[in-house]
């Protein structure tokens, strides 16, 4: 049954490549284990230099290294993307790329390289989980988390490719694994635990304040968004995914961005009136509905994304939408009293929706980057 799997999968993949306008996606690759060395080397330092920054961190500095900071773990991540797609074939197909890297002689020395990485991103990574605090009523606190979540992402991905890529270092690979996986959902635990505590307005936001009908005005606009994305993700398919699936994409960071402009223009504004408060509620509602329908859409597509580069991106891209939308629900809980216990039941329904999208994505990115086998065998 695994080989009659693998071999679909494989035929899917050249299937889809034969059918792409541009040919392969990903730059055909076949690197020495020498290389692959070389690359983790060189984040392993970025590690070590991100230690130092977080070292550094206080509350007076915060501005600057706590940008650093949040700067280094996107370099990191950056590099690590980098370098997967510059090991990787194009169709994620093992006879397309060759065979593994089977030699012990050859694959130890990136066992030891990804060890070292390992051991050095986990004291940057417990560094950054003491100085949480720091990053307290600061508007660097909801980057940083989005950084982890980045992190944590494409750590996964990377050994996911050593799982399949370089068998003689499964077993270590695994075991420094989970220990760095530990440190990382500790330090995202740690950021996320402040974040409602983030929300005290009158510190990290402007002084200014919003008329209830400028809020109900943006809502809409956003919500526009959000029908414009599922418009788009209905026309996804294996055919089109080089541009529908990178449209989904930006029309999800197009949610994002408009989200973190109003939370900074509508500032402290707070509505205890019943008529004020209730047309924001409204219009929450309204956004949750076409944004869920959206996510529904992306849920039922998400097979067009195998095998090509944007499962990746449309997961990161879910956990920003995720973050920005709790924003906003944390901050209207607190701004319209008189409904806020509607906005929170729709932001259970719509953490519902946005869960099952990460699942969905999330686990796919497990399976692709697995070209095909089964992981629970090594897991």
């Amino acid at each position: 049954m695994k080989l009659i799997q693998v071999l679909a999968n494989g035929l899917l993949a050249l299937g889809f490549l034969a059918g792409t306008a541009h040919g392969s996606i990903l730059p055909y690759a076949s690197v020495s284990s020498a290389v692959i060395v070389e690359d983790i080397q060189y984040i392993t330092e970025l590690s070590n230099s991100l230690r130092q920054i977080a070292v550094g961190i206080t509350r007076w500095t915060i501005a600057r290294s706590g940008k650093a900071a949040v700067d280094g773990l996107k370099q990191i991540v950056n590099a690590w993307s980098d370098d997967l797609k510059k090991w990787e074939s194009s169709s994620k197909s093992l006879w397309i790329q060759g065979a593994p890297i089977t030699d012990p002689a050859d694959a130890k020395p990136i066992c030891a390289a990804f060890h070292a990485f390992v051991e050095a991103h986990k004291a940057a990574v417990v560094a950054l989980t003491d100085k949480s605090s720091e990053f307290g009523k600061t508007p660097l606190q909801s980057p940083m988390v989005a950084a982890l979540r980045d992190d944590e992402a494409i750590v996964d991905a990377v050994v996911y490719y050593f799982f399949d890529a370089v068998p003689p270092c499964r077993a270590d690979v695994k075991q420094d694994w989970q220990t760095l996986e530990v440190s990382l959902l500790e330090a995202v635990g740690a950021y996320e635990s402040g974040f409602l505590f983030n929300l005290d307005r009158d510190y990290i936001l402007p002084h200014v304040s919003a008329s209830s009908a400028v809020i109900v005005e943006d809502i809409q606009y956003i919500t526009n968004l959000s029908n414009s994305l599922r418009q788009t993700a209905v026309g996804i398919t294996r055919g089109t995914i080089a541009g529908s699936g990178k449209a989904a994409i930006d029309g999800l960071k197009q949610i994002v961005n408009p989200w973190s402009d109003d939370l900074q223009k509508w500032g402290s504004s707070s509505f205890t009136n019943p008529a004020d408060a209730k047309p924001i509620c409204a219009a929450f509602h309204a956004f949750v509905e076409a944004h869920q329908n959206a996510l529904v859409l992306l849920i039922d597509k998400r097979p067009a994304f195998s095998f090509t580069p944007f499962d990746s991106p449309m997961a990161a891209a879910l956990r920003q939408d995720e973050h920005i939308v709790d924003s906003i629900a944390y901050y209207l809980i607190d701004a319209v009293p008189p409904c806020g216990a509607d906005i929170e039941k729709d932001l259970r329904s719509i953490e519902a929706s946005l869960k099952s999208a990460l699942d969905a994505f999330e686990q796919f990115i497990v399976f692709n980057l697995h070209r095909g086998t089964d992981l629970k065998e090594y897991l």
